[in-house]
């Protein structure tokens, strides 16, 4: 990684990390804009030209960057003009270089008041003290982490684990993160973005993409989109497919960033070509295949809803299914529109819950099923569809399929009419007028026959509502 490598070099020249901020917001938007001090204003003793080749490797935009390990060795060892008295310059600078590597990392970012030190190392007196025992590191604490684990001692493991957390071991932050997101509880997934942003906050990618998907998703923190969208951008510059693919949705949602379809399907096809993703494909083929687009491609379009569909991704499923169903792009296929309808709906697609309800209530499939019909109703309304409320009320206030129970079917009435379902308001109205399942109510009968025509409906439903209002003198 040319700048990793760039990184090393210049807290090797300077002694300290190439971006220092107060807070992680400050220094997200320091890595973006690329702003990094120049090494010779840092150490003066830094000599111009190998400031300027070490900065081009620490550019913002990767395609800024030298392309290679190779050519960022080669521009550290052509100093320009070399004297006698420099001469030892490229190789001072790729001996830091070396040096630095086999040191170990060096922090991407550091908090206000964090320092490293560059002063030479005090000389070890003639006698000293014998050394007290090295502690294990990083590294060591996951191994041995594992092997207690191959024996069974999990607790024992988990310790380990921990020790090694606490020293910065990223591999260690990311197993506790995933086991604790595993939890599925509260505590649980806050404590999984304390592990993941710490192992973002090292660099790692994969604890970027963790985090955004937290942030993005608001388990365990505060949801806050923009840092999502932060997050998983620099991941992606960074080269992470992953990355790539969550920068690639918000962009196509608008989620923490201005919408840019463009953009979006630019990172959405890099991403894709490497991560398994259906709603990565859904996404991509919506953007492909938006009316008026810029990108229009209905045959790309296809092609991307095929692959989510077969990733079970549920708008995908629907979209397919849908009209092979209902006819509405010409012949019936019943049974392979049926078979993708229901593996939406069981997905927890709202319209795909519905529609079914309405197939088995029609007889589309068949004889009618009004039982089947009931219980997708029932599940669609679940999920917060308006047309679910109220097709399962009309079955529960009739009792067609289902016991009847009109003061549960008004009740789905009234959920339906507030969500602006204009057949739910009509029932309402009427069901108050008359005192069917509900208290008698000529006055809230009347309100809800108003708010039904200021829906401006068309047909019975109009006619229906004005002559309830008429019935009542209003």
């Amino acid at each position: 990684d040319v700048y990793g490598l760039g990184a090393v070099l210049y807290a090797a020249l300077t002694g300290r990390p190439p971006i220092q901020a107060e807070t992680l917001v400050l220094f997200l938007d320091a890595a973006r804009e690329g702003r990094v001090e120049p090494p010779q204003r840092v150490r003066e003793e830094v000599p111009a030209w190998l400031g300027q080749v070490c900065l081009g490797a620490l550019q913002s935009r990767p395609q800024d960057r030298y392309p290679s390990i190779a050519a960022f060795a080669e521009a550290l060892e052509r100093e320009p003009s070399p004297s006698p008295s420099r001469a030892r310059g490229p190789l001072l600078a790729l001996g830091a270089l070396g040096l630095a590597v086999a040191g170990g990392g060096v922090l991407l970012f550091a908090g206000a008041g964090a320092q490293v030190s560059s002063s030479a190392p005090t000389p070890a007196p003639s006698a000293r003290p014998s050394a007290a025992p090295a502690q294990p590191s990083g590294p060591e604490l996951e191994r041995l982490a594992q092997l207690a684990t191959q024996a069974g001692r999990h607790e024992e493991a988990e310790r380990l684990l921990s020790r090694a957390a606490e020293l910065g071991h990223v591999p260690a932050l990311l197993t506790l993160g995933q086991q604790a997101f595993a939890s599925g509880t509260a505590a649980g997934y806050a404590r999984a973005a304390e592990l993941f942003e710490r192992a973002a906050q090292a660099g790692d990618l994969v604890g970027m993409t963790r985090l955004a998907r937290q942030l993005r998703s608001g388990q365990g923190v505060k949801a806050d989109l923009p840092a999502a969208y932060r997050w998983n951008l620099l991941a992606a510059e960074a080269g992470d497919p992953e990355g790539m693919v969550q920068a690639g949705l918000q962009l196509a949602q608008a989620q923490g960033v201005s919408e840019d379809d463009e953009a979006a399907i630019r990172w959405l096809e890099q991403g894709l070509a490497t991560v398994v993703d259906g709603e990565g494909w859904y996404h991509l083929g919506r953007l492909y295949n938006a009316p008026g687009g810029a990108s229009r491609d209905p045959k790309r379009a296809a092609e991307c809803f095929a692959k989510a569909a077969a990733l079970d991704e549920p708008n995908s499923l629907f979209l397919l299914g849908f009209p092979k169903l209902t006819g509405r792009q010409g012949r019936r296929a019943i049974p392979a529109g049926l078979e993708l309808v229901r593996r939406a709906a069981e997905r927890g697609h709202q319209e795909a819950m519905y529609n079914l309800g309405s197939a088995y209530e029609q007889g589309v499939l068949g004889q009618r099923d009004l039982s089947e019909a009931a219980r997708w109703y029932r599940l669609a309304a679940e999920a917060g569809s308006e047309h679910g409320m109220y097709n399962l009320g009309v079955l529960l206030f009739n009792g067609q399929g289902v016991a009847r129970d009109r003061e549960a079917g008004v009740a789905w009435y009234r959920r339906a009419a507030e969500l602006g379902k204009v057949e739910a308001m009509v029932n309402l109205g009427y069901v108050l007028e008359n005192g069917l399942g509900a208290a008698r109510d000529p006055a809230q009968a009347a309100q809800w026959y108003r708010k039904a025509l200021e829906s401006n409906p068309q047909g019975r439903m109009r006619l229906v509502a004005q002559q309830g209002l008429a019935r009542l003198g209003r």
